[in-house]
């Protein structure tokens, strides 16, 4: 359970009531699951000061170039959009798990920058890092931003050779990739092809038909 901001707030004011810390804490490595826990707790509330003032002390007490600390800031900073930080983490780190990867096409693609959440998906396939279900939903994403068709229906067949063509945020993401890409026809065999739907998938199949025959024919 994500740590509570009032809880955050009175660490943090013990933590820079004082310009040092206490005997035995100092430059320890016993001190990374701690302060990953700190940083897990900033990606929950989108803190931009609070990050930084961890930040700040992880670089005090020697412990930020440790490759999980890294990896749990590159994440906070791209929750906080702040993805030039995030970047720069990122690229100086060991460490490059699926997970992060997803942190920065995720932040990349919530902002609209579609052409750098692809190129971060290519770099992730190059560098051989298995993508999971929570990465094509936003790929997909992009794809319908950029209206990538091609792109578009290469994440397709990945969607379906690795089983998630039954996952309704995966498939409301290709009804929405395809509905942009004015392909109609296949956005309706996702459609009609899911087990389940939600309100988001209805709506995304009526923005589909609004896109591509007109609002007339969306009513």
């Amino acid at each position: 359970m994500p740590i509570s901001s009032i809880i955050l707030e009175q660490i943090f004011e013990k933590f820079n009531a004082s310009p040092t810390f206490p005997s035995g804490m100092a430059k320890h490595q016993e001190l990374v699951p701690f302060y990953a826990t700190l940083l897990e707790a900033c990606s929950y509330s989108k803190n931009l000061k609070n990050l930084r003032q961890i930040h700040a002390h992880t670089i005090r007490l020697g412990i930020s170039r440790n490759d999980f600390i890294k990896t749990k800031l590159v994440s906070c900073y791209a929750s906080c959009a702040q993805l030039h930080q995030a970047n720069i983490l990122f690229s100086f780190t060991n460490r490059q798990p699926t997970f992060l990867f997803n942190s920065l096409i995720r932040a990349n693609a919530s902002l609209n920058l579609f052409s750098q959440s692809l190129s971060l998906f290519r770099q992730m396939l190059r560098s051989w890092k298995p993508f999971d279900r929570q990465t094509l939903p936003v790929v997909l994403k992009s794809c319908a931003g950029l209206t990538a068709l091609r792109l578009g229906q290469q994440v397709h067949g990945a969607v379906l050779v690795n089983g998630y063509g039954l996952d309704l945020a995966n498939s409301n993401a290709l009804i929405d990739m395809y509905g942009k890409c004015g392909v109609l026809y296949c956005a309706r065999r996702v459609f009609d092809g899911m087990p389940q739907r939600n309100e988001i998938t209805w709506s995304t199949m009526m923005k589909g038909v609004w896109n591509a025959w007109g609002v007339w024919r969306g009513v």
